[in-house]
């Protein structure tokens, strides 16, 4: 698989970010993504409809583990790929001050999404991602709601080397203490002229492409360890208490 900008881009661009806040320890997010970047389509920017399903575990309240598919991709540009990455909390939520958060993910992919003779191959990428979020005040008893920003660094490190920047602004509205709705913006690449690159990719300045997701995570709580029962002692009678 060629390492061309147009595939970095498309592979960058199919899930929203990961790192907005660690779960509790024991707990498992399912998080269904849909969009991408915009291109032309029937004359209008239309997101391109890649669908990526992820799955987060919570270890310790500040790191997660995570894994994805990306379940489109295989039809939309003829590449196949799977992610496997960490996340760790750097500094907590306090006051105005924003949590930190590092992802790194490795990405595996196999396919072409060139056009052209060269035969598909096998490849992996390396992402890293620094995302800040603030969490809003919330009720008692209610997840927050949190606007967050960051920016994403996708790397194609072999047999070329080729990397896509991309700042992000979104935000996760909580439906329930389940569900939650991640909204997300993004400017892949915003130091790349993109005037004659097909497909027509739209920009601020035609520099870079503009991106929107939407996801769906469902949040599940940890496992509350049983409690454990103590046998009742067995109550001596007095022998001067008589029947």
């Amino acid at each position: 698989m060629r390492a061309a900008p147009v595939a970095l881009v498309l592979l960058s661009g199919c899930m929203a970010s990961r790192a907005v806040a660690p779960l509790d320890a024991g707990q498992h997010g399912v998080t269904l993504s849909l969009g991408g970047p915009f291109v032309q389509f029937g004359g209008a920017p239309v997101p391109v409809p890649f669908t990526h399903l992820g799955y987060r575990y919570g270890i310790d309240g500040h790191t997660n583990v995570h894994a994805g598919l990306q379940v489109s991709t295989p039809l939309l540009v003829g590449v196949a790929a799977f992610d496997v990455g960490i996340a760790r909390e750097l500094l907590t939520a306090q006051g105005p001050r924003p949590r930190l958060m590092l992802e790194y993910t490795t990405t595996f992919a196999v396919g072409d999404a060139s056009s052209g003779p060269a035969p598909g191959g096998f490849r992996f990428f390396q992402d890293l991602a620094l995302v800040a979020t603030w969490d809003l005040p919330a009720r008692e008893g209610r997840r927050p709601h949190r606007i967050y920003l960051g920016a994403d660094a996708f790397m194609g490190v072999g047999p070329s080397f080729g990397a896509v920047v991309t700042p992000f602004l979104g935000t996760e509205l909580r439906a329930s203490k389940t569900v939650g709705v991640q909204l997300e913006l993004d400017w892949h690449a915003p130091f790349t002229r993109t005037t004659f690159v097909a497909p027509v990719w739209y920009g601020p300045g035609d520099q870079g492409v503009v991106g929107a997701k939407l996801a769906l995570t469902f949040y599940v709580p940890p496992k509350r360890p049983k409690a454990v029962l103590r046998p009742r002692k067995a109550r001596v009678a007095d022998p001067e208490e008589a029947p």
